[in-house]
């Protein structure tokens, strides 16, 4: 590991540490300033190591200042109140009997000053690199538990998840804020937050988010009020609740009495929804041929400003890939060709170079490879692709916004679009037809029923579960006795599993893209 300035591993935590000047060892009592980061993540050490630097050397500048330049009692006396101000020093010790001593000793006025500079500096330490001013604020965290927003800001700059992440818990937060009122921690109980979810539960299930909310006036409890409609699902309650629970669970550790006698786990779901009503189920080979074959896809593949609407669904039937995993694919970087066997693979990887204007993501977490379906060759992929680099494109549809940052969104929003046009979407609840994800539900279950999902599962992303030749979960006992090695499965007997998926559709050829540079 490259040195870091002021950055130390100890264990698996990285701390801050700094020294502290040799004339002010006596006075700080102490050689070396060392303080946690609370973090393991060196990106995230950095600048608040920097930031802590800089304000413990201001501070030190200061202290040797101060012990050199006091001439006066005026100039004393002006310290003095400076000190009371920011509270620093308690009121008792400014009786005036403590303080004409203090005018009376040059050595006295010294040590005070510098005692009170390194009350600073600890607290500046302890505020995990933060500024300490005012002091007022350092004070009141400790003796009173801040209100909801600030323990929300704080949680979100101390919790270590990434932008993308803490943008889902923000909406959670901003619900609970605006139903609970910016109260002091302290004063939610366990009795406020069942109240809580009682109307986070009654939430309508169409719901505009914060920034739509505000620009309409719109305030929760008249939602929840007029809402005549379906509440919230049981999956978006519990993201509610997960959020709100780490939230919890962090501000109990960090202030006394904060959500005292809280406990988020014992919250219960009352609403109508079921868990298994969102669920989609596969295309029907009737249903294909109306999506591949309907007047709407021959235009898109007729022209080349319209032919990405053609290539997101194919690539979909053909590879079972999640909708924002497609549309992430960075043709230059990911998609690749094996020097050994000469196969073509998309990778799906959150860690190869993303557009700009997109963060990169995978469900699990892990790269995974794609052997490219020699259906897709034939239908001229590469001509799609190979127009993409030339036009300097680092993601596969350019002409869809993104969302949130997401390369997905709006390409989705498209396609849910286009099969209500083409009369294919379906609501029956647990068998819908809504999406992108229906392709993801055709795939595998044609691979159940034609006996090869084993070697499927790793290609569509579940090459963690270890599963028998019929395709059934290993228990852990079993797969522990199974070599790592022997779990990975070769490129190529993922390209003959590919291979195997076959559908009687006779596509439109789509012609080629019209991209601008």
């Amino acid at each position: 590991m490259s040195k870091i300035p002021y950055v130390v591993r100890r264990g698996d935590t990285l701390y801050f540490r700094i020294r502290v000047p040799v004339s002010l060892q006596d006075v700080v009592q102490r050689r070396e300033i060392v303080q946690t980061l609370s973090t393991q993540n060196r990106q995230q050490a950095i600048p608040i190591a920097l930031e802590l630097a800089s304000e413990a050397k201001v501070i030190f500048n200061k202290l040797s200042r101060d012990m050199t330049d006091i001439k006066d009692k005026r100039h004393l006396e002006a310290i003095r109140q400076k000190l009371k101000a920011k509270d620093i020093i308690h009121q008792e010790e400014m009786e005036q009997k403590d303080l004409e001593k203090l005018r009376e000793a040059r050595s006295v006025k010294r040590e005070t000053i510098s005692k009170a500079e390194n009350n600073v500096l600890k607290q500046m330490l302890l505020s995990g690199g933060r500024s300490v001013t005012p002091k007022k604020d350092i004070v009141k965290d400790k003796l009173e538990t801040p209100k909801l927003t600030f323990v929300i800001d704080r949680y979100k700059k101390e919790c270590g998840l990434g932008a993308p992440t803490l943008t889902k818990y923000d909406a959670s937060y901003s619900v609970m804020v605006e139903l609970m009122g910016d109260i002091s921690v302290g004063k939610i109980d366990n009795f406020d937050i069942l109240q809580l979810f009682v109307e986070i539960c009654d939430l309508p299930n169409s719901m505009p988010n914060k920034k739509q909310r505000k620009k309409r006036g719109l305030k929760l409890r008249s939602l929840i009020d007029d809402n005549d409609g379906d509440c919230i699902h049981i999956k978006t309650f519990n993201s509610y609740k997960s959020n709100i629970k780490l939230l919890v669970e962090w501000a109990k550790k960090r202030y006394r009495g904060a959500f005292k006698d809280v406990n988020v786990a014992e919250v219960k779901y009352d609403g109508s929804r079921t868990a298994g009503e969102l669920g989609q189920r596969s295309f029907n080979d009737s249903e294909l041929e109306v999506l591949f074959r309907s007047k709407e896809m021959r235009s898109y593949c007729d022209s080349g400003k319209l032919v990405h609407k053609f290539w997101l669904p194919v690539i979909g039937l053909y590879t079972g890939a999640r909708v924002g995993e497609i549309c992430q694919i960075n043709p230059d970087k990911d998609i690749l060709e094996d020097k050994g066997t000469g196969i073509k693979y998309f990778l799906i990887s959150q860690d190869t170079e993303s557009a700009p204007d997109i963060d990169k993501s995978v469900k699990s977490g892990t790269s995974r490879v794609i052997p490219i379906h020699s259906r897709l060759i034939e239908l001229g992929l590469f001509s799609y692709t190979d127009a993409l680099k030339k036009a300097g494109h680092k993601r596969m549809f350019p002409l869809d916004k993104p969302r949130d940052r997401k390369a997905g969104g709006n390409t989705a929003r498209n396609f849910t679009r286009y099969i209500e046009d083409v009369r294919l979407k379906d609501i029956t609840k647990n068998k819908r037809i809504a999406g992108m994800h229906a392709f993801r539900k055709t795939i595998i279950t044609k691979a159940y029923r034609e006996r090869f999902i084993k070697g499927l599962l790793p290609i569509v992303g579940h090459e963690d579960d270890v599963r028998d030749e019929t395709g059934k979960l290993l228990p852990d006992v079993s797969s522990d006795y199974i070599d790592s090695e022997a779990m990975k499965v070769p490129l190529h007997e993922k390209k003959k599993t590919i291979e195997k998926v076959v559908f009687d559709i006779d596509f439109y050829k789509p012609v080629k893209p019209i991209f601008k540079k």
